[in-house]
Parts: structure tokens; sequence; C-alpha cells
């Protein structure tokens, strides 16, 4: 994982438990982001990729 020099996107880590669950962001919640160039089905073959890699 590398570290970016600015916090690019909010984190829920900073939000009460109480806002949290308001929210729906629960323990197990996984976050990611994925940029939108090129094409969906080439994004979708790398998300699978990826999260082949952590299961």
């Amino acid at each position: 994982m590398t570290n970016a020099p600015f916090n690019p996107h909010p984190t829920s880590s900073k939000m009460s438990e109480k806002a949290q669950q308001r929210a729906g962001i629960s323990s197990g919640l996984v976050r990611f982001s994925i940029g939108l160039t090129g094409s969906i089905e080439h994004r979708w073959q790398q998300m699978k990729e990826a999260l082949a890699v952590c299961v």
C-alpha cells in the first residue's frame, strides 16, 4: 500500500460510531475506488483479479 502525501478522500474513521451506523458503514466494509479511463470491461477484469488476491 502506498501513502499519499495528502488525504484525497474523506475517511469514515473520523466519524463517530453513531454517524457511521447512520451511514450504513459497518466494521467489515471495504471501500475502494477505480479510475474511469479505459473500458468498463477492462476495469471489471482488473477488479476481479485484485479481489481474487485478497480472498
